[in-house]
């Protein structure tokens, strides 16, 4: 079946998450970071220790690790103003923003689908698209509404049919 009037959805990340994810990141990267500038030569647990050099390039990665983190966050941010936060049904073509790196919208071809599936997850629905040579999951929780959500999946269902 083909869909022929064109559907939008807003689409963007809650601002809940993105804060969570600069406040974490940032924070434990500075705790790793104080770690890394004050270490003392051993890192101990309680099964294992790492001392010299391997314990300072554990520490260092974790510190990187969370920068990264915390940094997905502040490009989250970014995105929420520059990247036109919508899901277009239209045709027998979705199209979607990818993720927070790479926030360009991409394209997919509903007629090549392999499989739809609907995860639940807590509070959260992700719905998982699979075509022969790309895969879309979208989650209930960026979307206005999970009314929104319930309709995305039902024009998607019937557009592979």
């Amino acid at each position: 079946m083909t869909i022929t009037e064109e559907m939008e959805f807003t689409y963007k990340q809650k601002w809940a998450v993105i804060l969570i994810l600069i406040i974490i990141g940032y924070g434990l990267f500075a705790f790793a970071l104080n770690e890394a500038l004050n270490y003392s030569g051993t890192i101990e647990s309680r099964r294992s220790s790492l001392s010299g050099t391997p314990g300072l390039v554990f520490i260092w990665t974790l510190a990187m690790i969370m920068f990264l983190t915390g940094s997905l966050g502040v490009v989250g941010i970014i995105s929420r103003f520059v990247i036109e936060p919508k899901i277009t049904v239209h045709g027998n073509f979705v199209s979607a923003p990818g993720p927070i790196w790479s926030p360009a919208h991409r394209e997919h071809d509903l007629s090549t689908v392999v499989s739809i599936e609907v995860v639940s997850l807590s509070k959260n629905q992700l719905f998982e698209i699979r075509m022969s040579d790309s895969r879309l999951t979208v989650a209930s929780s960026n979307f206005e509404s999970a009314d929104h959500f319930n309709q995305f999946v039902e024009v998607v269902a019937a557009a592979r049919c």
